[in-house]
């Protein structure tokens, strides 16, 4: 009887061995850590040398059995720079410094840290993904090109009448942080015109910039009367940015983007009536001004009045009323001789043109000595 609870008790401390032997394996076995990494310095020129630096630590004091860095998939091996911390009597844990020095071609590069403790745990520095850098140039330091995204227009269709928004969005990798960096130029080009973009939010190097654009007239109806075309789809746009440093993007980067759609309204030229002197008889000392109403059923302002006298041409402003429907007027008393005339003559911009009288001349004033 007392060999039989010898043996149970010999077996039930074998189990309880080795399930703490298990348990202790388990517990011993932990990940390790990859931190402070860098990989120096973040731009350059070629052909200089660029240093990857890593601090690996183990809970349990496991040397890392592989230690490197993946720059552009091509696998450079750390080598130990100095132990911070080594495993000795109730203190477990290893850190060190590693480090490697790599050269480099031209360009833009990516990188990530890897590391394994020899006993199936391992640790990546970032967990995911790769860093962007170091930033080599050929000659000087490399300069990243700025991006131009969310490219378009506020609405794809409309009239020769309306006003179409163009937006882009700018980013400059290089000087997003500084204000004293600005842009050179952001631009949009409508039919080969080049349009200056203005920001609307954001910061100068990473904003949203906009560009308030309305068809020239000219260019409209002279393109419909080339063509015979009521509707006028042919139009297209393409954005260009130059950072600080001189560096040209596009977007697209070749080619243009298609659009908008456009269709010709109506246009119904100005009128012209009520025109007078005041004061219709004078001396060559008096002020005497010469009056006009403009009225155009299309709202459109005048691209210009003009009060010819003696065939010289003289330009009005307005004196009362709106720009589409007002009185506007020109002074003057510089007359020499007895006999003068006059007419008056407009055009509202979109190839609505009036001259009043439609012929021949108005006379006046009379001018007494």
């Amino acid at each position: 009887m007392e060999r039989k609870r010898w043996l149970v008790g010999i077996i039930v401390l074998l189990m309880l061995g080795q399930l703490t032997s298990i348990t202790y394996a388990f517990a011993k076995n932990r990940k390790p850590c990859l931190q402070d990494v860098k990989f120096v310095p973040y731009k350059g020129k070629y052909p200089n040398n660029y240093v990857a630096y890593a601090k690996y630590s183990d809970p349990d004091g496991d040397i890392p059995s592989k230690i490197v860095i993946y720059a552009d998939k091509a696998c450079y091996p750390l080598g130990l720079v100095r132990i911070i911390k080594r495993p000795y009597p109730g203190v477990e844990s290893f850190e060190a410094f590693y480090q490697a020095v790599i050269a480099l071609p031209p360009g833009e590069h990516r990188y990530y840290f890897y590391a394994e403790d020899g006993r199936g745990k391992y640790d990546r520095n970032p967990r995911y993904g790769e860093v962007k850098s170091p930033f080599v140039g050929v000659w000087r330091q490399y300069n990243r090109a700025p991006t131009l995204k969310e490219g378009g227009l506020e609405r794809q269709q409309g009239t020769d009448r309306d006003h179409f928004i163009y937006s882009v969005w700018y980013y400059d990798p290089e000087y997003y942080e500084s204000p004293n960096r600005p842009p050179k130029e952001i631009s949009v080009f409508v039919d080969g015109i080049k349009i200056p973009m203005k920001l609307h939010k954001g910061t100068a190097n990473n904003g949203l910039y906009l560009a308030d654009y309305a068809f020239p007239e000219e260019k409209l109806r002279a393109y419909q009367y080339e063509n015979d075309e009521k509707d006028l789809k042919r139009h297209a746009y393409f954005f260009r940015a130059v950072d600080a440093d001189g560096f040209c993007t596009y977007l697209p980067e070749d080619g243009y983007i298609r659009g908008p759609e456009l269709s010709l309204v109506e246009n119904h030229p100005p009128e012209l009536s009520d025109p007078r002197i005041e004061p219709a008889i004078g001396s060559d000392n008096t002020t005497y001004s010469y009056y006009v109403t403009y009225e155009d059923e299309d709202d459109d302002p005048p691209a210009f009045i003009d009060c010819v006298i003696n065939e010289n041409v003289h330009k009005m402003k307005r004196l009362t009323g709106s720009k589409h429907k007002g009185i506007y007027y020109y002074r003057t008393k510089q007359f020499l001789g007895t006999t003068h005339h006059y007419y008056f003559q407009t055009q509202d911009g979109r190839m609505g043109e009036v001259r009043l009288p439609e012929s021949g001349s108005f006379h006046g004033p009379v001018v007494v000595k």
